[in-house]
C-alpha cells in the first residue's frame, strides 16, 4: 500500500510554451519519460476509485478523504486528496495479461508525455537534491484521449502519511512563488478518475 496526498489540473488543448518555460525554469530540472499508453477502467460509480493498466501492471487507487479546495497563491487553488496505492503484476496471470491487452469498451486508452520533478524533504526541511524517504514529485504532462488533447500538471505528495498534505503545501507554495502564466483555478482541480467522468459525461450529452 502505497498513500499520497495530491492535487491536479486539467486543461483542454497543448502545454503552451510559456507554461513550459515557467515548468522547466526553477530547480531541479524536469526529467522528461519516454511517452506511454495508459489505459483506464471508464468510471462507474464516482470519482473515489481509479484502475489503471500500465506496462504490465494492473494499478487500483482509491480515495481516503479530501483536504477540500486549498488557495496555494492567488493564482493557484485546487482540490487536495489523500488517496492509497496498490499496483500488482499481471505478467505472471496469462489470461489477466491477455484481457489487458483487448480493446474493450470498458477502457479508455490515454497517452502520456510527461515532464517530472522531485522534491525532497529531509527532517522536515525541503531540499533540491538526492533520495529521501519523503517528497513530493511535480508533474507537467501532455494527454491525449478520444481524438482530443489536454494537458495536466500536478503535485503528488508520498512518504509519511501524516505529513503528506502539509508537505504537499509546502512544496506548492514554494513553486508557486513564481505564478503560473495560467491560472490555475478550481474549477480544474480534479484527479484522473474526476477527469474521465466530466469527459465521459460531456461526450454522452453530445
Amino acid at each position: 500500500m502505497y498513500p499520497t496526498a495530491e492535487v491536479r489540473w486539467f486543461r483542454t488543448g497543448s502545454i503552451t510554451l510559456s507554461v513550459a518555460d515557467w515548468f522547466g525554469r526553477r530547480a531541479p530540472p524536469p526529467q522528461p519519460e519516454s511517452a506511454r499508453v495508459d489505459r483506464y477502467l471508464q468510471p462507474s460509480g464516482g470519482d473515489g476509485l481509479n484502475v489503471k493498466l500500465r506496462a504490465g501492471r494492473m494499478e487500483i487507487k482509491r480515495r481516503v478523504s479530501t483536504a477540500g479546495q486549498i488557495r496555494f497563491t492567488q493564482q493557484a487553488a485546487g482540490l487536495v486528496e489523500r488517496w492509497r496505492k496498490w499496483s500488482f503484476d499481471i505478467g505472471d496471470t496469462p489470461g489477466l495479461a491477455r484481457y489487458a491487452a483487448r480493446t474493450t469498451p470498458d477502457w479508455v486508452a490515454v497517452r502520456k508525455a510527461r515532464l517530472l520533478k522531485t522534491y525532497s524533504f529531509r527532517a522536515g526541511e525541503l531540499i533540491f537534491g538526492g533520495a529521501a524517504a519523503d517528497g513530493c514529485e511535480m508533474e507537467l504532462t501532455h494527454v491525449e484521449a478520444r481524438g482530443r488533447t489536454w494537458w495536466t500538471l500536478a503535485l503528488e505528495a508520498f512518504g509519511e502519511e501524516a505529513t503528506l498534505v502539509d508537505n504537499l503545501v509546502t512544496v506548492a507554495k514554494h513553486v508557486f512563488e513564481a505564478p503560473c502564466p495560467i491560472r490555475l483555478r478550481e474549477r480544474d482541480s480534479r484527479g484522473y478518475a474526476g477527469w474521465l467522468t466530466e469527459t465521459l459525461r460531456k461526450e454522452g450529452a453530445r
